[in-house]
């Protein structure tokens, strides 16, 4: 007799619970949003099936076969509509599908730890922070730029924080935790490598004087945005 599979539950496939993604009436629009994304899938398969390497014949491999199916069930008691099973390659840099469900479980993550730390420090607030750099021809040197950019800002906070002697102060400082992730875009004029960071703060950290910082740091930007997060946290972290 065969052993009877248990449903796979949302923390382990999409964690999407908490976002009303998992509603029956939210099916369809669900079911769009995972078809285009296995569409731009399909328009990267045939990208790497036209680049003769090795990598590109062992990524492509598991990219033809990722959401070949989706098999749901329907808690109608409840209205639920969950993924029971799927086929997934799990290479969430070049695939948009596994994307998606990669964000939905970091997501669902972020926001369980940011629950707990509003109920042990709920003087802090969250502010979403955007640093970006200028625009380049070359994706690898600017994302390179950007990096070394965020790291010594991260740097200056955590040694002056430390006590470190000669350390400098950087509005950095005024966040006491945060998560960040970095984004990459070309609208056809150079890419254009940013980072999306939320910081938690006792008070809102100053856009002027991190711009001031962010440019003596990077030598060439100084476009920042610092906005604090009202209403839905979950909309800030997405």
């Amino acid at each position: 007799m065969a052993k009877k599979k248990t449903p796979v539950c949302a923390v382990n496939l999409a964690e999407e619970a908490h976002t009303g993604v998992d509603e029956a009436e939210n099916f369809g629009d669900r079911l769009a949003r995972y078809g285009s994304a296995h569409a731009r899938s399909l328009d990267m398969l045939g990208h790497l099936r036209d680049v003769s390497s090795v990598e590109s014949t062992k990524a492509s491999a598991g990219l033809a076969s990722c959401g070949n199916y989706l098999h749901f069930r329907e808690y109608f008691t409840v209205g639920k509509v969950r993924l029971h099973n799927a086929t997934f390659c799990k290479q969430h840099l070049i695939c948009p599908l596994c994307a998606i469900r990669r964000g939905a479980k970091a997501l669902g993550a972020y926001l369980a730890r940011w629950e707990v730390i509003q109920k042990e420090r709920p003087d802090l607030q969250p502010y979403l922070l955007t640093l970006t750099v200028k625009n380049g021809p070359d994706l690898e040197e600017r994302q390179r730029h950007l990096t070394r950019s965020l790291k010594l800002m991260m740097d200056r906070r955590r040694y002056f924080n430390a006590g470190t002697r000669g350390a400098p102060y950087t509005e950095l400082c005024k966040a006491e935790g945060g998560v960040y992730t970095l984004e990459l875009t070309n609208k056809g004029k150079g890419w254009h490598p940013h980072c999306h960071m939320i910081v938690l703060a006792a008070s809102k950290p100053s856009q002027s004087a991190i711009s001031a910082e962010w440019h003596a740091i990077t030598g060439d930007s100084m476009i920042v945005d610092c906005r604090p997060i009202a209403g839905d946290p979950s909309e800030g972290f997405m």
